[in-house]
């Protein structure tokens, strides 16, 4: 029991990669997306004759595809700041831990005493 704590530890100390490495994947698989309908677009001729009004489908695909193109733009500027975030709460919770620990220390040291 006591190794798997310690294994878990160890993987969480980790979090700035393994939240780097998630950034890393919706970056890459967004910018891939983007160019992808980038590069499938036939030469979009810009009188586009053959004009006709947009039905549901196509605003869906539109949404999904700006909210694509919004992760592949922010998230990497977003990144620092979830990284900073993220190590800002491990410390306050190791800090909880600690007092916690203070905590019950002293209770039982205090009811040892009136015991």
């Amino acid at each position: 029991m006591m190794q798997s704590s310690t294994a878990l530890a160890v993987v969480l100390k980790r979090d700035r990669l393994i939240v780097l490495g998630g950034l890393a994947g919706i970056t890459a698989l967004a910018w891939a997306y983007t160019g992808y309908l980038a590069w499938s677009m036939d030469c979009m001729n810009m009188a586009m004759p053959h004009m006709q009004t947009w039905g549901v489908t196509e605003l869906v695909l539109l949404c999904i595809m700006w909210s694509v193109m919004m992760v592949a733009m922010m998230v990497p500027s977003a990144a620092p700041m979830m990284l900073m975030y993220m190590t800002i709460n491990r410390r306050r919770r190791e800090q909880q831990a600690i007092v916690a620990g203070l905590h019950q220390r002293l209770f039982v040291q205090k009811s040892q005493q009136t015991a």
